[in-house]
């Protein structure tokens, strides 16, 4: 057991190095911005979009501005402890189970899933339900699979950066590894050492359980869903894809969900992105989700 000073006060110094990387953000983004309130103050900005900005001009630079937004949140940062094992790894306990990862992280994650967020994955339309098959592809510290580790039947977590995530995902999955396998490949359209198609991955399970897959990586969806043919032409299988890596992605991937006959929804609000994209106001839609009635 840590001696609980020395627990206070790394706690202290956490939330303030992140409360000042906040800031540094905030400064540097400042500028950009500025840019994204002159269209609105133009009225230039399409009506949609307008409650997005207003949350902007409130809250500041926020890649996820939803009203009450959580990021960059003092009262978030106060309510999750973190603690430090005899290795001096760093966890905190999220839905009453540990999970190992950088402070700055799960916080981020944490303020992003928030049901008013433009990046949240789930909704009312689509969840993962009791005895299904959960697939997260780019599943980093594997906070999403981990909230979700009691009512899915079987998780696959798919994460090809295996020296920065493998030693936290290996502690953080360890009590659940009886229906959890982590796959340390980039999911593709081949299957080869550092590739693995969905298709390949969920051979066996296709024909027997309800599939949930959650897509974020980095702008690569397009290249995992050509190595899902099969389980697209199934009416068991459901998705979660991000859209905001690449501008046209919206567009793109609700016409090719709703070629395949999937209805489709859109994550509320938008996702404020100038670190991808080079044309003001920088909105773009952040998660489409897209299942098959039976």
């Amino acid at each position: 057991m840590m001696n609980p000073i020395k627990f206070v006060w790394r706690n202290i110094l956490a939330r303030k190095y992140l409360w000042e990387y906040y800031d540094s953000c905030n400064d540097k983004l400042s500028d950009v911005l500025k840019k994204t309130i002159a269209l609105e103050e133009r009225k230039e900005i399409k009506p949609d979009c307008m409650e997005v900005v207003r949350c902007l001009k409130k809250y500041g630079p926020n890649f996820c501005p939803y009203r009450g937004s959580l990021w960059m949140s003092k009262r978030l940062l106060l309510k999750y402890p973190i603690f430090w094992d005899k290795q001096e790894n760093i966890y905190a306990f999220y839905k009453g189970k540990r999970i190992y990862c950088k402070f700055h992280t799960l916080v981020a994650i944490l303020a992003e899933q928030h049901e008013r967020s433009p990046h949240r994955y789930f909704s009312n339309s689509l969840h993962v339900e009791k005895g299904d098959i959960f697939v997260d592809v780019g599943a980093a510290e594997g906070l999403i699979s981990l909230g979700l580790i009691d009512e899915a039947a079987k998780v696959y977590l798919i994460e090809e950066n295996e020296k920065q995530w493998k030693p936290l995902l290996e502690k953080t999955f360890s009590p659940y590894m009886e229906k959890t396998r982590i796959v340390y490949k980039f999911a593709s359209d081949k299957n080869d050492t550092k590739n693995i198609t969905l298709d390949e991955l969920l051979r066996a399970d296709a024909e027997t359980s309800r599939i949930v897959i959650k897509m974020d990586v980095e702008g690569a969806e397009e290249n995992v869903l050509k190595g899902a043919e099969n389980l697209l032409r199934r009416d068991n299988v459901n998705f979660v894809i991000c859209t905001y890596h690449k501008d046209g992605d919206e567009e793109k991937f609700q016409k090719f969900f709703e070629k395949y006959g999937y209805q489709t929804e859109f994550s509320d609000g938008y996702m404020w992105v100038p670190n991808l994209s080079d044309n003001p106001p920088y909105l773009r839609k952040g998660v489409l989700r897209a299942w098959k009635t039976v």
